[in-house]
Order: C-alpha cells, then sequence, then structure tokens
C-alpha cells in the first residue's frame, strides 16, 4: 500500500523531534494493564561485557513478587531519580524550552558535558549534575549499549513541569545519528520516566537509518513543505517523516499488518485544519477503534502507534491476542532480537531497582 503524505498532524513533530506531550507518556497503568512477570534468566546465559558496568550488580529475580508485579516491585525500589525542586520554587521557564546541559554518549558513560548560558534562575536544573547522571544511568540500564549505537548526545532540557518529558531526534549534524533529551524537571517519578524512555528508545528502534534511510533533501530543508511532500511521493512503502521505510522495517510491516484497513479514514484528520476540532477528530476516531490502540494517544500516527505497542510489549505480560491491541504487542515477540531485548530492558529495571 502507497502511504499519502500528510502535513497538519505529523509535519512539525518529526521536523522538531519525536516529542510527546507529559500528560500522555504515563499511558501504561499496573491496574489496568497488568505488568510482566518476570521469568528468570539462567545464570549461564552470556551478557557482553559492555552491556552492564562493573559497578552495577547483575539482577536477582524471585519467582514470585508482590501480586505476580514484579515490574511494579522493581520500579517500587527505583525511587526519585531526579530530586531537583519543583519548578515554581525556581521559575524561569516563561512557557519556553531551554536546554541546559549537552553530554557526548560514549557507551555506558555520558562525557564532556557543555553548559548552555541560562539565567540565574535556571542554574539550579543546570548544576544539578547528580540527578543528570541518575538518569542516564537508569536509562543505560534498561537499554544496554550495544541496542543504542546511533545515540550519540545525551541533552538536558526543561520547558517547566508536566510539559514534554523526553524526545529523541536526529542529530543536527548527521541524520544517522541520534539525541535522547530529558526535562530534568519532570523526571522524578520512576514510573513515568520508565514509560517514557522505552517509548522514546521505540522511535530509535523503529525509525534509525537501518529502518528508515534518511532523506537527505528533507534533512537538509526541514521546513520546506514542497521538498517534502515530493520525497513522500517517492515511497512505495510507509513514509514516516525521515525518508522511505525499508520493505523489511518494523515499522513498515507494522503498518501494512495493522492500518491498512483504517489509513485513510485517519488521513482525512490532516484535512482538519482548527487545532481543537483536530484533536476532537482524533479522539472520535480512537473511541470508533479503541480496540485497535493500547492507549488514547496511539492513534496520532501509525510512529506513535509503535511506539506506545512497543512500551506495553515491554511492560506488560504477553497478552492472549483477543483483540487488535494485543496482537500489536504479539507483533514484537515474532522477532527474536526483539524479544531477547525486552528480557533486558526487564533485567535492567529489577537491578537499578536492586541498587
Amino acid at each position: 500500500m502507497k502511504f499519502k503524505p500528510l502535513f497538519f498532524a505529523a509535519l512539525l513533530l518529526v521536523f522538531s523531534s519525536l516529542a510527546c506531550r507529559f500528560a500522555e507518556q504515563i499511558l501504561y497503568d499496573p491496574t489496568a494493564t497488568p505488568v510482566p512477570t518476570v521469568t528468570p534468566v539462567p545464570t549461564a546465559t552470556p551478557i557482553p561485557p559492555t552491556a552492564t558496568p562493573t559497578a552495577t550488580p547483575q539482577p536477582t529475580f524471585n519467582d514470585t513478587c508482590p501480586d505476580g508485579n514484579c515490574i511494579e516491585a522493581c520500579l517500587a525500589n527505583v525511587g526519585a531519580l531526579s530530586k531537583i525542586a519543583p519548578s515554581e520554587e525556581h521559575g524561569g521557564f516563561n512557557n519556553s524550552e531551554y536546554d541546559l546541559v549537552t553530554y557526548t554518549i560514549s557507551g555506558d558513560e555520558i562525557l564532556n558535558p557543555v553548559k548552555q548560558p541560562v539565567s540565574s534562575a535556571l542554574k539550579p536544573y543546570q548544576q544539578d549534575e547528580a540527578s543528570q547522571r541518575r538518569v542516564w544511568d537508569y536509562f543505560a540500564n534498561v537499554i544496554p549499549p550495544e541496542y543504542r549505537p546511533l545515540l550519540t548526545q545525551y541533552i538536558i532540557f526543561s520547558d517547566g513541569e508536566a510539559n514534554i518529558l523526553a524526545s529523541v531526534a536526529q542529530s543536527d549534524n548527521d541524520p544517522n545519528l541520534w539525541v535522547l533529551r530529558v526535562d530534568i524537571v519532570d523526571a522524578a517519578d520512576p514510573k513515568e520516566l520508565t514509560y517514557t524512555l522505552v517509548h522514546e528508545y521505540a522511535h530509535l528502534l523503529t525509525l534509525n537509518p537501518k529502518q528508515v534511510p534518511p532523506s537527505m533533501p528533507i534533512f537538509n530543508h526541514p521546513e520546506n513543505g514542497s521538498v517534502y511532500e515530493q520525497e513522500a511521493a517517492k515511497c512505495d512503502t510507509y513514509f514516516p517523516g525521515e525518508g522511505c521505510s525499508d520493505p523489511d522495517s518494523y515499522i513498515n510491516q507494522f503498518v501494512n499488518t495493522y492500518w491498512n484497513d483504517i489509513y485513510d479514514e485517519w488521513a482525512q484528520l490532516d484535512s482538519v485544519g482548527d487545532e481543537q476540532d483536530y484533536y476532537d477528530a482524533l479522539d472520535a476516531f480512537y473511541k470508533k477503534y479503541q480496540d485497535q490502540f493500547v492507549s488514547d494517544y496511539a492513534p496520532t500516527d501509525p510512529a506513535e502507534d509503535i511506539a506506545e505497542s512497543f512500551s506495553f510489549f515491554v511492560l506488560s505480560p504477553r497478552p492472549a491476542g483477543n483483540t487488535i491491541a494485543e496482537k500489536k504487542l504479539l507483533f514484537f515477540y515474532q522477532y527474536p532480537e526483539l524479544a531477547d531485548l525486552r528480557l533486558k530492558a526487564i533485567e535492567g529495571i529489577c537491578s537499578y531497582g536492586g541498587k
């Protein structure tokens, strides 16, 4: 199926970053969707030396967890990762977004922090290196380095409380490299942070250059709608914004499997010019096809749908597959490398919680 390009709902999101709104991040609710009961990993299972720093203890799993909620139990042990005071106490945001510190990523390490010029009101956030490193260490524990070789920068920013928690984007200088951005003010809650980091990693997993070879015309002219439309028109596969997806890519296979019957109807939302009308139409679309999506944020577009579904795949037990939403979780199990990543992510959450 050839997918026509969309603009109103997706263009600016793709050009700036794959940022997901804070209020819709923690859609994973252990009371509504059970969390995984972790299968113990045999001690003989090899773990690459670079995957876990020597200072990080290997995970210890119990056969029983409180109410079967192993992830819930692990998250309870993680504690607050960012202990900085709320933004009302310091102020200084003025409804704007500020980059505070940029780190270079090297495996599990973050190096060479570069601090941006900021007002005195933002200094407490910028100077809290301990929180910045705790959040990174947690992410590195959950996603081993062999699964993120293209992630080269870790940027601490903030736009105040309860807006964007985290995002990923192509590097400014090279579309083959990616950047992780985290709002240090919003990073205190382990559940919210865990879900968001897994969601944002899913974008990196499904949109990296091996999955979606980047379009240089789009990268070089990110605000040119004509270039965007011309590049999209060349695609015989799903076009998420960065380029034409590879025929065998996760996102192209996902879209062909789950979006063919609803894509044209969803695409009509693009013609809704008023922002509130657009979100009302999107909400109506979700309610019509609620059994096909794991959350009300998933129908935003196929890229968000696969990211939301991946997050539930990692943080939920294997479902029966009685609905399309459940089948989307089962989609990832057909790839051994993703099933393996899921186990390692759970290991990472639980081993960090054991510190």
